[in-house]
């Protein structure tokens, strides 16, 4: 998808975890941050959320140039800067950020692992970490038939993604020292829009004729499920 595309579905996407992204900004003392990091911004559209919930300055960062230009349109006017880094190596000394924030973002990066240890580091002492969504593809539920799980897995792992990054987040938290409070929200999507959810129309017609009259049937009489669990918490430096 380009650009333009990635960020309707990022739209599309933030519309529904919206409950617990307001879970998160709750109890990450987002109102009291004075320096806050969102990683893997993109286009803006989680940004746009933190900057109307606080009076500190916001850094947001991503790799992608052509998603930070539409971010920077889409917050034009607001106390952010946007910067074009790698999470990977992030360029801010230790212990600056009062609040890092994430979403729908580790499951892309190389090493999460490596990313963690970077969070720790520039995360203050008295700060927290918000995961916003994490989702989990290997905990979602197609019925009656799983055949677009399975592709939207394989696309995913194709395109460098880990489609099973949510379970993760517990063990990356503990291994970096955080103590963590995760909750699960398993979105249940309504049949009608089961179509607008990722890659669907794409890998739809590489199913086989059969499959693919098995699942608009299901659609179109209101029998078809999709669940899709999504992980979100916050993370704190553990107290000695």
């Amino acid at each position: 998808m380009n650009a333009g595309a990635c960020d309707r579905f990022f739209e599309y996407q933030a519309a529904w975890g919206r409950e617990a992204r307001e879970f998160v900004y709750r109890h990450t003392e987002i109102f009291r941050a004075r320096n806050i990091l969102e990683l893997g911004c993109g286009t803006g559209v989680i940004t746009r959320d933190i900057v109307e919930r606080t009076m500190g300055n916001v850094y947001a960062v991503d790799i992608n140039r052509d998603f930070l230009a539409i971010a920077e349109e889409r917050c034009r006017g607001k106390n952010v800067k946007f910067i074009c880094m790698d999470a990977h190596a992030l360029e801010f000394e230790d212990h600056f950020f009062d609040a890092v924030y994430f979403a729908n973002f580790l499951m892309w990066v190389q090493n999460p692992d490596r990313v963690f240890s970077e969070i720790a580091r520039v995360l203050a002492d008295h700060g927290f970490v918000g995961i916003l969504s994490e989702p989990d593809y290997g905990g979602r539920i197609d019925y009656p038939c799983t055949a677009v799980r399975e592709k939207v897995i394989a696309d995913l792992r194709s395109r460098g993604a880990n489609p099973y990054m949510g379970r993760r987040i517990r063990e990356l938290c503990v291994t970096h020292g955080l103590d963590v409070n995760l909750q699960c929200l398993q979105g249940v999507f309504a049949p009608e829009k089961i179509a607008e959810c990722y890659g669907y129309e794409e890998l739809f017609v590489s199913l086989d004729e059969e499959t693919r009259r098995c699942i608009e049937t299901a659609i179109k009489s209101g029998t078809a499920f999709l669940s899709m669990p999504i992980i979100y918490g916050y993370a704190w430096v553990k107290k000695c």
